[in-house]
């Protein structure tokens, strides 16, 4: 089911359900892309660099090297402001449109290395130039990179607070196996105004070798094309939401948060270029045979230039007594749900070692890798089970490994081919 416009869709795990006596699951895949020919907003666009003495002279070149092809990617009408922090911050770039790429590239090479890692002080700075160009018609973004633990987080926390409130996005990039995680996850959660709830950007570059792939990554993950954007979904009665998870463009667990009653509400904000994607869970009540309408969905957004928009879908589902087409599934669903069940269980397994109890914390990783080896994922697999082989050894999750199960763990395949189905 499509609309000709926006590209909202909606897929079942099963079209058809059988008619039985009691509740049933049901898992509706839900997208959300722009459409195609939607110009993107222009970028106020900041990157935000860790200088600190960690970031060898090697490593920073290569960041450079990053950075520069992120500059070739600006449109002249995009805004880019770039900033060094240690001990304090430097604007190495002040704000300023996008033209002149090669002056631009050229001033990278001023960024130098030393010092400690006061993160707030970049943030200050960056905040401070973003200012200056701030407009309702661009996309206020921050991409910013760190290797290791800053001083004064409360200080950092704060100014995200502050960037969450002027609707300044905060990615975050974590490099190497020292950085804090959970405050790099915190700071980009608190951009969006939502404190601890997982919805921030963050990536985790393992090697600095892969720094120009996520770099650019990021970049088009940070585009968008609509404001504004929310999902609806309105239940029939009876027909209970048990959980929402976000999986694309990561994995996130919403919780209970976009439940009300009878109704879903999922705020997106500004739809990023590639779209977005949510798993719904249902429990579905016998029903008598025939065609219902369990779902009523809508996607309302603001696009510049055709100002307010709404996009309905309804979702309808056959209840049959036929054995051979309620045995039929849609496997585009079946692997995403089987995506967000190795998921929970890598959450479980985190919680579990937070608790002490490595015992289920290495079940539930096994149990996550057999799911991955059958969906391919062989390299998060692998290290999934080097961690469950320490913990049943008696030593400790290593720093690597808990980055790549909270993040690398936390992606999901590119979904832009079942928008089509």
């Amino acid at each position: 089911m499509m609309n000709e416009t926006l590209q909202f869709t909606v897929q079942a795990n099963r079209q058809v359900l059988p008619v039985l006596n009691q509740p049933q699951m049901l898992y509706l895949l839900l997208g959300i892309t722009p459409p195609q020919q939607a110009e993107r907003l222009p970028l106020n666009f900041a990157i935000v660099l860790d200088a600190s003495a960690s970031m060898k002279d090697e490593t920073m070149d290569i960041v450079k090297d990053a950075v520069r092809r992120v500059i070739d990617l600006l449109a002249p009408e995009d805004y880019v402001t770039i900033i060094q922090f240690a001990t304090n911050a430097t604007v190495i770039i002040p704000s300023q449109p996008a033209q002149d790429k090669d002056r631009l590239k050229k001033h990278v090479a001023d960024i130098q290395v030393g010092g400690g890692t006061q993160m707030g002080t970049g943030l200050r700075k960056a905040l401070t130039e973003l200012e200056k160009h701030a407009s309702p018609e661009r996309a206020a973004r921050i991409i910013l990179l760190t290797d290791g633990a800053t001083s004064n987080e409360r200080t950092a926390q704060a100014l995200a607070d502050k960037a969450g409130a002027a609707e300044i996005m905060i990615y975050g990039l974590g490099l190497g196996a020292d950085y804090d995680e959970a405050f790099l996850q915190d700071i980009t959660d608190r951009s969006l105004g939502t404190p601890r709830s997982g919805l921030g950007y963050h990536n985790y570059i393992r090697t600095v070798d892969e720094a120009g792939a996520i770099f650019q990554e990021t970049f088009q993950v940070m585009q968008s094309s609509l404001r504004e954007t929310t999902l609806t979904m309105r239940l029939v009665a009876e027909l209970e939401c048990r959980s929402v998870f976000q999986v694309y463009p990561q994995m996130v667990d919403l919780g209970s948060r976009p439940i009300q009653g009878r109704a879903v509400v999922i705020p997106v904000g500004d739809l990023p270029a590639g779209g977005v994607h949510y798993l719904v869970e249902l429990l579905v009540p016998p029903r008598p045979a025939g065609l219902v309408r369990l779902v009523q969905a809508d996607t309302s957004y603001t696009q510049p230039g055709a100002g307010f928009q709404r996009q309905p879908l309804d979702v309808i589902i056959e209840f049959s007594h036929d054995q051979q087409a309620v045995l039929r599934s849609n496997p585009n669903v079946v692997n995403i749900i089987q995506q967000v069940n190795a998921f929970r269980l890598q959450q479980d397994a985190m919680q579990s070692v937070s608790r002490g109890d490595t015992g289920n914390a290495t079940r539930q990783l096994r149990q996550a890798v057999t799911i991955l080896i059958g969906q391919g994922r062989t390299e998060l697999a692998d290290e999934m089970a080097r961690q469950a082989e320490n913990l049943e050894q008696g030593k400790e999750l290593t720093s690597e490994g808990i980055k790549t199960i909270k993040v690398g763990g936390s992606k999901t395949v590119r979904l832009t081919d079942l928008d089509n189905q």
